[in-house]
């Protein structure tokens, strides 16, 4: 399939997410302390008490980033400062798991009984056993380009922290199977590995033959990534600042570009099948593909808050974002409305959301100091 040379907008799009000179914005998360009191090697602590029914809050500073399910009961979910929490009760119920003190992890993965979490420097780490140990990863090749620009960001747009040398910060995981996997951060990184992560190959574009003239005109000679989503076990999606999309049909081995520039960051990618697909980003941006990818559109989204997160599971799906955000759709993406959620101010910004298949569609919600279910139907 060939990506398109522009995107068609039935609207301006937002502002993006700008970098002064020589420096980065940092991830909402990244500028905030979370004092880190639990240690005790090789137990469960049980963080997570009811608060009004379904709301499950964590304490006031914590932050949690990244969510996944490998089936209907066994969950993670990860954040700032180590935070790492497991479920086997599909989400009713979160212990805590100790894996490290000091590193942020903004996402993890799970295939069975393997899974990955990646997050702040570069930092990847492995279970082989459900979680029950981890071990850390490294990735290898060479640096990619880093990035300049000389435009102020708002303060909640998600960014990268500074990094050095193959040790750009990992935003988003996905696993193909056990052994083949992409992981996506800083400064236009993209690495895959084929053999579970005992190796990783760094896979990034050539950003300075990729990049507009405009855009090289004000120093910007890489976009951060935010997200990757594979529809296959072929196709995959990635998004970035500026508008970015990216689109593989070889597992992630190489990538061809389907937009860039002039629109605002995309936070979050999900297709449906391989026409119908969806990408959402800062101040309410949100963009639609029918034609797999081809041309894209905005489509209508009440809000100006930020939009961190998109999912469909079947004809459910979820949008998720800053000031307690939340859109749903029953029937596949075709219209979307407000969901209703019982919070008091001041609302928390939610980075993750997940669906979980049952009678009304279970939503998992995760942000600052929260987790929260809710339902769709």
């Amino acid at each position: 399939m060939r990506c398109a040379e522009s995107l068609t907008t039935s609207a301006n799009p937002a502002k993006g997410c700008m970098r002064p000179v020589n420096r980065y914005i940092r991830i909402i998360s990244l500028s905030l302390l979370y004092i880190f009191v639990a240690e005790v090697p090789g137990l469960f602590l049980n963080i997570c008490q009811a608060s009004g029914g379904d709301q499950f809050r964590l304490t006031r500073r914590e932050k949690a980033f990244g969510m996944h399910f490998s089936d209907q009961k066994n969950g993670w979910i990860v954040g700032d400062n180590g935070l790492a929490l497991k479920s086997e009760d599909g989400g009713e119920s979160w212990q805590r798991v100790l894996i490290s003190k000091g590193d942020t992890f903004n996402d993890v993965f799970f295939v069975g009984t393997k899974g990955w979490i990646v997050g702040g420097g570069g930092v990847i780490f492995h279970s082989a056993d459900g979680g029950k140990n981890w071990v850390k990863q490294s990735a290898s090749g060479t640096e990619p380009p880093g990035i300049k620009s000389n435009i102020e960001t708002n303060r909640t747009c998600p960014a990268p922290e500074p990094s050095s040398s193959l040790q750009q910060t990992l935003m988003k995981v996905h696993f193909l199977d056990q052994d083949t996997g992409v992981t996506v951060g800083a400064d236009g990184t993209i690495l895959r590995t084929q053999d579970g992560g005992a190796s990783w190959e760094n896979v990034s574009p050539d950003w300075m033959g990729l990049m507009p003239a405009e855009m090289m005109d004000r120093g910007i000679i890489s976009v951060n990534l935010y997200d990757v989503m594979f529809l296959n076990e072929t196709s995959g999606w990635v998004v970035g600042d500026w508008g970015t999309i990216l689109h593989t049909v070889d597992k992630g081995k190489t990538w061809s570009l389907c937009h860039i520039g002039q629109f605002a960051p995309l936070f979050s990618v999900c297709f449906k099948n391989d026409k119908l697909g969806w990408a959402v980003g800062q101040n309410g941006f949100a963009l639609k593909t029918e034609n797999g990818g081809t041309s894209w559109e905005r489509f209508p989204v009440n809000t100006e808050n930020s939009l961190y997160r998109i999912q469909l599971k079947d004809d459910y799906g979820v949008i998720a974002g800053d000031q307690a955000t939340m859109f749903k759709t029953e029937d596949g993406g075709i219209t979307w409305a407000r969901m209703d959620v019982d919070l008091r101010p001041p609302y928390p910004w939610f980075s993750d959301a997940w669906i979980l298949p049952s009678n009304s569609a279970k939503v998992l919600s995760i942000g600052n100091g929260i987790i929260l279910k809710t339902k769709i139907k």
